[in-house]
């Protein structure tokens, strides 16, 4: 049977279920077994909607692959795509681990006539990881508290941009708490 354009033709017969979208050189149709007894054969298929228990297949090319899986999906023989979930899920968890500021001193945490200065280190980690070396030293504020508050504002615009600074006596009024914060970028 011919389809009214003339440009397919579909066959039943003994052979099988056979199709062409093509004449050979003599002008006759180019038939091709699409389905015997045994099954169907098909090197392309066009549908608007497929529907099947199983697929098995060596590569699937597809705009939009949607499937309900149900309970579980098992990714783990597919390289790229197990690959492309751990990298997603990688860079969500990291967006979620926070930041934290260490202080570190090389002399103890207390000056005296013993010790009259110390230097002060900022350490940042994400998570577990030390990150200080990745963040640009401007973005480094210390803050000094102490009794006098006009005095700290000094001293606050004095360390701004710097990972650490040696301190001395000259810089605390009888008691003092050092923090550093990060600014954003």
């Amino acid at each position: 049977m011919e389809s009214v354009n003339g440009k397919s033709a579909m066959q039943l017969c003994g052979e099988g279920f056979m199709i062409a979208n093509a004449k050979t050189d003599d002008g006759k149709w180019d038939w091709r077994t699409f389905g015997t007894g045994e099954g169907f054969t098909a090197d392309l298929i066009i549908a608007g909607f497929l529907s099947a228990d199983r697929i098995q297949a060596g590569t699937i090319t597809a705009n939009k692959l949607a499937s309900d899986v149900g309970q579980s999906l098992d990714l783990s023989s597919n390289t790229s795509i197990r690959m492309t979930v751990e990298n997603v899920a990688s860079k969500e968890i990291e967006e979620q681990i926070g930041y934290r500021v260490e202080i570190s001193t090389d002399a103890g945490e207390v000056l005296s006539d013993y010790v009259k200065k110390t230097t002060l280190r900022a350490r940042v980690y994400r998570g577990s990881r030390e990150v200080t070396n990745d963040i640009a030293a401007s973005r480094f504020h210390w803050k000094r508290t102490s009794a006098d508050a006009t005095a700290d504002a000094l001293w606050d615009s004095a360390h701004v941009g710097v990972k650490q600074f040696q301190l001395t006596n000259a810089d605390v009024f009888f008691s003092a708490t050092y923090t550093c914060e990060i600014s954003d970028e």
